[in-house]
C-alpha cells in the first residue's frame, strides 16, 4: 500500500490531537486507512472518493450535503478542509 493513502490521515490525526478529538486510525481489511471519531470517519483507500489521489473520503456529521451529491459521503478532501469543518462546527 502505497504511503500516498497515510499523508492526509496523518495530517488529520495531528489536527486532531490538537484539538483534544479522540480518534482511531487503522488499517482497512481491503485495504488503505480509516480514521474514526464518535460521529464520522474519514477514508483514503484505491476504491475510495479521491483516494487514489491521496485525498480524503468522509461519511457522517461532517458531510456537506450541497457537495455530497445526495450521496451519504462526501469525498476529494483535504485533511485542512475536514480540520476547518470541525472548527466552525465548534
Amino acid at each position: 500500500m502505497a504511503l500516498i493513502h497515510f499523508n492526509e490521515l496523518y495530517k488529520l490525526a495531528l489536527g486532531l490531537e490538537k484539538r483534544n478529538i479522540e480518534y482511531c486510525l487503522e488499517e482497512r481489511f481491503l485495504g488503505g486507512w480509516e480514521l474514526t471519531t464518535d460521529f464520522w470517519v474519514a477514508i483514503c483507500s484505491d476504491d475510495s472518493m479521491g483516494g487514489m489521489e491521496g485525498l480524503l473520503e468522509i461519511k457522517g456529521d461532517l458531510v456537506n450535503e450541497e457537495n455530497s451529491g445526495g450521496d451519504i459521503s462526501e469525498g476529494y478532501l483535504t485533511a485542512k478542509e475536514i480540520l476547518q469543518r470541525i472548527d466552525e462546527q465548534g
